[in-house]
């Protein structure tokens, strides 16, 4: 038994540095749910993140679905009761993807594009809403839309966004076309790092290692905050560049 205690709590504080080193949406109700569970709580993290599965609803219901309503919320909700109209649905489901409930921002996001097929900040969330869980193709086809109509649409993450659902849905040619658009724009060093790894695992170590060095390059004129927020993303041009020099 002791030995199981000690494999389960390996594994809590595990599932624990891999919530904070990916960044996942809402990180501390995460870590919460990890320590407070134990083992259980790191169990459900790795099915659900790792690999992919859809938490069993008895589950969720239980865990994700007791949102902490704030005064406006309730307000909403209430609103939402009598008129039952588009902004409602939206600013609710806007809401729980900010706080990490992807599945609840779902429901009330598709009321509000169905209400609105317009609203370009309704379908953005319910595209991210639906990359959270891991519906990528689904989120690629609303991301696509966005991007048609837009596409700097929130300062250019939308593209973003899009390059990611077609990196994580496997459609690699798609993603490869985006994220050299946004290398070659200098939007996003996350960005081009990941076509750097692209290049490099389709055998094209040159292109890769010239795409690291001009992350590395670009990184000098940053200022200083910047900089910061984009240190690991260097780190990892620069790892990169000394492993393949």
């Amino acid at each position: 038994m002791e030995i199981l205690t000690y494999i389960g709590l390996l594994f809590t504080i595990w599932m624990g540095i891999d919530c904070i080193q990916s960044k996942r949406e809402n990180p501390f109700l995460w870590i919460f749910i990890i320590f407070l569970l134990q083992p259980i709580g790191a169990v459900i993290y790795f099915f659900k993140f790792k690999q992919g599965i859809k938490i069993p609803s008895a589950i969720s219901g239980s865990l994700f679905n007791s949102v902490k309503e704030t005064g406006e919320l309730r307000t909403l909700k209430q609103q939402l009761d009598s008129v039952g109209g588009f902004y409602q649905h939206q600013e609710i489901g806007l809401y729980y993807l900010k706080h990490g409930y992807p599945e609840l921002a779902q429901k009330h996001l598709t009321e509000a594009v169905k209400k609105n097929p317009t609203s370009l900040n309704s379908k953005y969330g319910l595209a991210k809403s639906l990359f959270a869980m891991h519906k990528f193709k689904e989120a690629a086809s609303i991301m696509e839309e966005i991007v048609k109509e837009d596409e700097h649409f929130d300062y250019g993450q939308a593209l973003f966004g899009l390059a990611e659902c077609y990196r994580m849905g496997k459609d690699e040619d798609k993603a490869t076309n985006l994220y050299a658009k946004l290398d070659q724009a200098s939007a996003s060093f996350q960005a081009s790092i990941y076509y750097a790894e692209i290049l490099d695992k389709k055998g094209k170590g040159d292109e890769a290692l010239t795409v690291m060095k001009s992350i590395v390059e670009r990184s000098k004129k940053l200022p200083e905050y910047k900089y910061e927020k984009e240190a690991s993303w260097i780190k990892k041009a620069e790892s990169f560049i000394s492993s393949h020099t």
